[in-house]
C-alpha cells in the first residue's frame, strides 16, 4: 500500500518536489521525448535522401520547408507533433494556477523545441514561430533559449523578414553564454540571410566561420561547396577552386563530387595557365560513361572556358553541343541556349538572338535569377525582329514590281525559280532530319552544330534575295513551329502594320499558314501565295510605304528604349525622316533624333533637327518643349492646378450647393480652357442643371457631352444616365445623386481586385533592376499566387510599378507588408524617392487618368491605412 501511495505521489502534476522530479524526469526523456527525437530524425533522413538539389544554383545552406521533397516526411513531423504533446501534457509539472514550472521537468522544453521544428519542416512557419518564441521566452533561464532564438531567425529568414532575423542572430551571436556547439550553425545562418539578400561578400566570410566551426563532414562539404559558389559569383576564381577542391577530397555525394570537379576545372580555366589542362579535365570525364546524363553540362563548362579565352566561335560551338546532349535537364538547356543568346545578342546580331532567347524562354524555369529581364530582352527581341520583317518584305515586294512591274508573263518565271528553290530545299531538310534523328548522339562528334544550326537567316523572305535563302529558317519551322508572339510591348497610338499577317515574329514566310475569304490555307508553292503580297497598285503601294514607315518608327523606338543602342536607333529614325519626310511620325522622329544626338554630345546635329522642328512644325508641342525647358514643368503645374480646382468644385457640389458649381464650371472652362478633366466638369454641371433646372435640362447637358466626348469614358456614363431619364427611371430631378460624379473620386472597396503600386520619381535609381527583384521576390514566395509585374510611365516624373491581381485589399496590403519587410528587393532605388501603395483596379483607373499623387495618398492614408489597422 505504501508503495502505491509513493507511486501515485511520484505521478503527480501538481507537486513539485525531488520525487515528483524524478519521475517525471525519467519518463518523460525515455517514454516520449526519445521516440519523438526519433521520428523527427527519420523524417530528416527522408528528406536528405529524396532532395535533388540544383547545383546550376547556390545550394541552400539548408533543407528547404515548403519544398517538395518535405512532404514525404510530414508523417514523422506528425508523430513528432503528437509524441511531443503527450509528453508535455503528461509530465509538465505546474503551480495551483495550472501554469508550468520552467526548469521543473528538464525534458519539456526540448519536446516544446521538437514541436517548432516539426512545424518548421512541415511548412507550418507561422505555429512553427510562435512556438520558438515561446520556447525562448518561458525558458529564459535555461540554455535551450538560444536554440529558441537560432530558430526563430530561421522561420523569419523563410518568411522573408530578414530584419527580423538580423537582431536576433547579433543577440546570441555576441552572448558569451551561448553554447559552443550552436556557434557553427549560427554562422551558417547569417550567411544564409545574406546569400539571399545577394550579399555574398559577407557571406563568404561567415560561411568560412561556419566550416572551421562545424564537425559533421556531410555538413561541412555542403558548407564549403556553396563557399565555392560564392566565390564564383563574387570572381575570386582561385579561392573558388580551392574550395572545389576541397570538396573532392571530401568523399561527397556522386553528384557533388561531379559538380566539384567541374567547377574546379571550369575556374581553373580561368587562368590561361591551366587552361588547357582543365579543357582536358572536363574531356576525361566525358568519356567516362556514368556521365553520359551530364554531356550538357560537361559541354557548357567547355563553352565557358573557351569564351573566357575570347573564344567566341569555339564557345558557341561547345553551348550547341550542350543543348543537343540534353537528356531531360530543361535548365541546363535553357542556360546553354541564354549563353548562345547573350553571344549573339552582344554581338549585334538581334535576329539570331532573337531565335535563341525564345528558345531559352521555352524551357527556363520562372524562379531563375533575372527570369524577368530576359524575358523582356526575348520580347523586345521578337517585336523588333518582326518589324524588320516588315521592312524587309515590303522593301522586297517593291524591288519585284520595280524589276518586273506587274506583267505576269515576267512574274511567273521568276515566281516559278522561287517554288522550285522551296521544293529542294524541304527535300534537302528531310534529309538531315533523318540523319539527325532518333536522338542518337555521340560526345565525341564535334562536327554537327549542335541542334542550333545556323539560323541567323530565319527572318529572310524569299522575295528579298532568293540565293541567299537559308536552310536554317525551314529546318527551325519544322522543328518549333511558326509560335504566335504574345508581347506586352506598346506604344501609344500605334496602328496595326501586319495586315498580311507578317507580324507572327518567330518565322519567315515560308511556313505561314493563312486562311482566305473562302478558308482555303495558303500554299508557298503556288504563284497565287507570292501574288498577293505584291504592291502593284498605288493603293498598295502606298499601304505597303505605310507599314514600312510605322515599322522603322517601332523599330527606332525599340533600340532606344529596350535594348539601349543609341546608335542604331538614330539609323532607324534617320531612314524614317529621309525616306517618308512628310509620314505622321516624321515630326516625333526628329525630336527624338534631336534627343539622341545631345546624348551623344553631338550638338551639330541636334540643333539641325531642332531647327528643322522649329521651321516646319512652330505650332506642335514639341516646339513648345524645344523652345521653353520649363514647358513640361508649368504642364504638370497646370493640371495640378486643375485637379485641385476640381476637388474643391466636387466637395461644393456634395455641399447641395448647385448654383456655385454651375458658376465654377463656367469658370474652369474660361480660366483652364480645355483640359484633362473637361469631361468631368461638363458632367458635373449637368447633374446640377438637373438639381436647379430638371431633368430637361439635364437631359439636353448629356446629349451635348456624349457628342463633345465621344471618346471619353463619361460618354458611357452620361448616355446610361440618359437612358434611365428617357425610360422614366429617375423624372424627380431632387433624387439626382452624385453617385456617378463620384467616379472621378476614389471609393474605399475591399473585396474587389486590387493592386500593389509603387511610384518612382524618375531618374532615382534603377526601376528595371527593382522591377526585377520585385519578380525575383514573387517567383520565390508566391510563384503559386499569378500574380505579374508591370512597369508603365506616370508622368515625366514618375514612373509605375505594379504587381498584380490581388483578390482583396487584405490580400495586396499583406503583400505589400511582406515586401516592405525585405529591405533587399528594394536596394536599387534611392531612399524617400518613392511611395508604396495598395489600391483597387477601379481606382487605378482614375489615378491613372488624373495623375494626382497627393489626392490618392490623403485617400489611401484617410481609407486603406486606419481602415486595416
Amino acid at each position: 500500500m505504501a508503495a502505491l501511495i509513493f507511486f501515485a505521489s511520484a505521478c503527480s502534476q501538481k507537486k513539485n518536489t525531488v520525487v515528483t522530479r524524478g519521475y517525471h524526469n525519467l519518463t518523460s526523456r525515455y517514454n516520449g521525448y526519445f521516440y519523438a527525437k526519433e521520428s523527427i530524425k527519420e523524417g530528416l533522413d527522408k528528406l536528405n535522401r529524396s532532395y535533388e538539389d540544383d547545383y546550376s544554383q547556390i545550394l541552400p545552406l539548408f533543407r528547404l520547408p515548403n519544398s517538395a521533397p518535405t512532404k514525404g516526411c510530414y508523417a514523422d513531423m506528425d508523430k513528432t507533433i503528437k509524441k511531443s504533446s503527450t509528453v508535455i501534457e503528461r509530465h509538465a509539472i505546474t503551480d495551483r494556477g495550472g501554469t508550468e514550472i520552467a526548469g521543473a521537468v528538464k525534458w519539456i522544453d526540448d519536446n516544446y523545441l521538437l514541436i517548432g521544428r516539426a512545424r518548421y519542416y512541415k511548412g507550418e512557419l507561422l505555429s512553427a514561430l510562435q512556438t520558438f518564441e515561446y520556447v525562448s521566452r518561458k525558458y529564459e533561464k535555461e540554455l535551450i533559449r538560444y536554440d529558441g532564438y537560432l530558430w526563430q531567425a530561421r522561420t523569419h529568414i523563410e518568411l522573408g523578414g530578414f530584419s527580423q532575423a538580423m537582431p536576433l542572430l547579433d543577440l546570441i551571436n555576441n552572448d558569451g553564454a551561448c553554447p559552443e556547439e550552436l556557434k557553427g550553425e549560427i554562422k551558417a545562418t547569417y550567411a544564409d540571410l545574406y546569400i539571399r539578400e545577394g550579399n555574398y561578400s559577407p557571406a563568404a566570410k561567415e560561411l568560412t566561420a561556419a566550416i572551421a566551426l562545424t564537425k559533421n563532414k556531410k555538413i561541412k562539404a555542403r558548407y564549403t561547396y556553396v563557399l565555392g559558389q560564392l566565390y564564383q559569383q563574387l570572381d575570386n576564381t582561385k579561392k573558388a577552386s580551392e574550395c572545389f577542391a576541397q570538396v573532392i577530397s571530401m568523399n561527397p555525394t556522386y553528384d557533388m563530387l561531379f559538380n566539384a570537379k567541374v567547377n574546379r576545372a571550369r575556374m581553373s580555366g580561368a587562368d590561361p595557365k591551366f587552361r588547357e589542362q582543365a579543357k582536358k579535365d572536363i574531356e576525361k570525364l566525358l568519356k567516362d560513361p556514368k556521365n553520359k546524363e551530364y554531356y550538357d553540362q560537361l559541354y557548357y563548362a567547355l563553352g565557358e572556358i573557351d569564351q573566357r579565352a575570347k573564344k567566341e566561335d569555339m564557345a558557341l560551338k561547345y553551348y550547341k553541343l550542350s543543348t543537343a546532349s540534353s537528356m531531360g535537364n530543361d535548365k541546363q538547356k535553357a542556360v546553354s541556349f541564354l549563353a548562345i543568346a547573350d553571344i549573339y545578342f552582344n554581338r549585334v546580331e538581334y535576329t539570331t538572338a532573337q531565335v535563341y532567347y525564345d528558345s531559352t524562354m521555352q524551357v527556363l524555369p520562372k524562379d531563375y535569377p533575372g527570369y524577368t529581364s530576359i524575358d523582356d530582352k526575348r520580347k523586345s527581341l521578337n517585336n523588333l525582329v518582326k518589324f524588320l520583317k516588315v521592312i524587309q518584305l515590303e522593301d522586297s515586294v517593291q524591288n519585284v514590281v520595280n524589276m518586273y512591274g506587274t506583267d505576269t508573263t515576267k512574274l511567273y518565271p521568276y515566281i516559278d525559280k522561287l517554288i522550285e528553290k522551296v521544293k529542294e530545299q524541304e527535300k534537302k531538310a528531310e534529309v538531315i532530319k533523318e540523319q539527325n534523328g532518333g536522338g542518337n548522339f555521340s560526345p565525341l562528334d564535334n562536327g554537327g552544330n549542335g541542334g542550333g544550326g545556323n539560323t541567323q537567316s530565319a527572318g529572310t523572305w524569299y522575295w528579298y534575295n532568293p540565293s541567299t535563302i537559308s536552310f536554317g529558317t525551314n529546318e527551325f519551322l519544322r522543328k518549333w513551329g511558326n509560335r504566335k508572339l504574345e508581347d506586352n510591348w506598346r506604344r501609344a497610338n500605334k496602328e496595326t502594320v501586319m495586315e498580311d499577317g507578317s507580324g507572327d515574329g518567330d518565322g519567315g514566310d515560308s511556313a505561314k499558314t493563312e486562311k482566305g475569304d473562302k478558308g482555303k490555307i495558303a500554299d508557298n508553292k503556288t504563284r497565287a501565295y507570292y501574288m498577293k503580297n505584291l504592291p502593284v497598285t498605288q493603293e498598295l503601294l502606298d499601304k505597303s510605304n505605310e507599314k514600312i514607315a510605322d515599322a522603322y518608327y517601332n523599330v527606332a523606338s525599340i533600340y532606344k528604349e529596350q535594348l539601349r543602342n543609341n546608335p542604331k536607333s538614330i539609323d532607324a529614325f534617320d531612314k524614317l525622316t529621309s525616306r517618308f519626310p512628310k509620314h505622321k511620325y516624321a515630326l516625333p522622329s526628329h525630336y527624338q533624333l534631336y534627343r539622341l544626338y545631345l546624348a551623344d554630345k553631338n550638338q551639330p546635329k541636334a540643333t539641325f533637327h531642332s531647327d528643322y522642328i522649329l521651321k516646319n512644325y512652330p505650332e506642335s508641342e514639341y516646339a513648345k518643349i524645344l523652345t521653353n525647358p520649363n514647358y513640361e514643368v508649368n504642364a504638370n503645374a497646370d493640371r495640378e492646378r486643375v485637379n485641385k480646382y476640381y476637388n474643391e468644385t466636387f466637395a461644393i457640389y456634395k455641399a447641395g450647393n448647385y448654383n456655385e458649381v454651375l458658376a465654377r464650371c463656367t469658370q474652369a472652362d474660361s480660366t483652364f480652357g480645355r483640359n484633362h478633366l473637361s469631361s468631368r466638369f461638363d458632367y458635373m454641371r449637368a447633374l446640377s442643371l438637373g438639381h436647379t433646372q430638371g431633368v430637361d435640362a439635364m437631359a439636353k447637358a448629356l446629349t451635348q457631352i456624349i457628342i463633345k466626348h465621344p471618346k471619353d469614358a463619361v460618354k458611357d456614363e452620361a448616355q446610361a444616365l440618359l437612358d434611365r431619364i428617357k425610360g422614366g427611371g429617375n423624372s424627380n430631378a431632387t433624387k439626382i445623386d452624385s453617385a456617378s460624379l463620384a467616379k472621378a473620386g476614389f471609393k474605399d472597396v475591399d473585396n474587389t481586385e486590387f493592386q500593389y503600386m509603387v511610384i518612382v520619381e524618375s531618374g532615382k535609381g534603377s526601376v528595371n533592376k527593382f522591377r526585377n527583384a520585385v519578380s525575383d521576390f514573387n517567383n520565390v514566395n508566391y510563384s503559386a499566387n499569378g500574380i505579374s509585374v508591370n512597369s508603365l510611365i506616370l508622368d515625366p516624373g514618375h514612373q509605375l510599378i505594379l504587381v498584380k491581381p490581388f483578390t482583396s485589399k487584405k490580400g495586396a496590403l499583406d503583400y505589400l507588408n511582406h515586401l516592405q519587410g525585405t529591405p533587399a528587393v528594394f536596394k536599387d532605388l534611392q531612399p524617400a524617392t518613392y511611395q508604396v501603395f495598395a489600391i483597387s483596379t477601379e481606382n487605378f483607373t482614375i489615378f491613372f487618368k488624373d495623375k494626382d499623387i497627393p489626392a490618392y495618398k490623403k485617400f489611401y492614408e484617410e481609407n486603406v491605412v486606419k481602415k486595416s489597422q
